[in-house]
């Protein structure tokens, strides 16, 4: 895919997609900003929903002169997608085959020579993921300017938190950085997020990984690998500080046995998935783990945990949560008794 100039064309409609909504909005924002509107900015764009769009509603759409500015910004949302291979129909549509395809038909305007934009209007399409067969996609190519938003992973996300975090006015270093990658992954939303809350509370000095620990939400998830290790290795000493570490960072034992329990889920799903030989990426995405560390850890753990087990490991898990509900146990002796047991299985 070909790298956008922020040099604003009238010439050709741009296309931009991919799983990385975050540098995506961004980037049409900056495009917006670079057009100079100033308060007429909201007055001079318009914004569609491409899975109901009629291409006669964006042609009038185009076609309107824009108010005391040199320009009108027309942006349609997920058109694409609606025609992936995958489908034969527009996604929430009714349709079927033959109404899907005068639903195409009726795009083939747009992608024809004879069609050109008007030099006032600035026509984006944004989309997620787009396969290369897409339908739409294979019509209008040659009519577009693409770029595609891909995440970053690896050293390029840690670039990534580098950088944004120099935006924020904060100092990370590469152990922290690499920590709060292995946390929440190329989720950039969250990522921005959290960098600005650690930014905020960490002002004038250097982000520790024990502030990524104490605020950010998914440091105790990541805890919960630790007490399911713990666990394995039948390290009740261990397993007990696991827990403590929770509790200071803000858990109760009921979000704990409810943690736990969800662990014990994936960990099911996940041994079932590999006995099918289903690729990782593929697990990851069935049970929406964007974080290649979560991902990791939990087929790890899947793998070294045997089947009785986990089927155990989740009676007890139902036993405590019961005797919590109702009160025949206090929360922390029920933790306490549940630590136990799952040590000794």
């Amino acid at each position: 895919m070909t790298e956008l100039e922020m040099e604003i064309s009238t010439s050709r409609p741009y296309l931009f997609f991919g799983e990385d909504s975050f540098s995506l909005k961004k980037h049409v924002s900056k495009l917006k900003k670079s057009l100079n509107q100033g308060d007429l900015a909201d007055s001079n764009t318009s914004i569609l929903d491409g899975q109901h769009l009629k291409f006669e509603e964006l042609n009038s759409k185009c076609a309107t002169v824009p108010f005391l500015a040199s320009h009108r910004l027309v942006i349609v949302e997920n058109l694409f997608s609606a025609f992936e291979h995958t489908r034969t129909k527009p996604k929430g549509s009714k349709l079927g085959d033959d109404a899907a395809s005068e639903s195409l038909s009726q795009w083939k305007s747009l992608s024809g020579n004879d069609y050109t934009l008007p030099n006032s209007t600035v026509l984006i399409f944004t989309d997620g993921n787009l396969s290369t067969r897409n339908a739409l996609l294979s019509k209008m190519r040659p009519k577009l300017q693409i770029r595609e938003f891909k995440l970053p992973k690896g050293a390029q996300l840690i670039k990534w938190i580098y950088t944004k975090a120099a935006e924020k006015e904060a100092n990370i270093p590469a152990n922290s950085a690499t920590l709060l990658s292995n946390l929440i992954g190329p989720n950039l939303w969250a990522l921005d997020n959290e960098l600005s809350k650690l930014a905020i509370y960490c002002k004038g000095r250097t982000i520790k990984p024990e502030d990524i620990k104490l605020l950010v939400h998914d440091a105790r998830e990541a805890s919960i690998f630790e007490l399911i290790d713990s666990i394995l290795a039948r390290n009740h000493s261990k397993a007990i500080k696991a827990i403590e570490n929770l509790i200071e960072g803000g858990s109760n034992s009921s979000h704990i046995i409810s943690m736990l329990a969800r662990q014990i889920r994936l960990t099911i799903s996940i041994k079932e998935m590999l006995s099918k030989k289903t690729r990782l990426d593929q697990i990851g995405n069935r049970l929406g783990i964007k974080s290649e560390f979560y991902l990791k850890k939990t087929i790890d753990q899947a793998k070294s945990y045997p089947v009785g087990g986990i089927l155990e490991t989740y009676n007890h898990l139902v036993d405590a949560d019961i005797s919590i509900k109702r009160g025949t146990l206090a929360e922390n002796i029920a933790l306490e008794i549940l630590t136990a047991e799952l040590c000794t299985i």
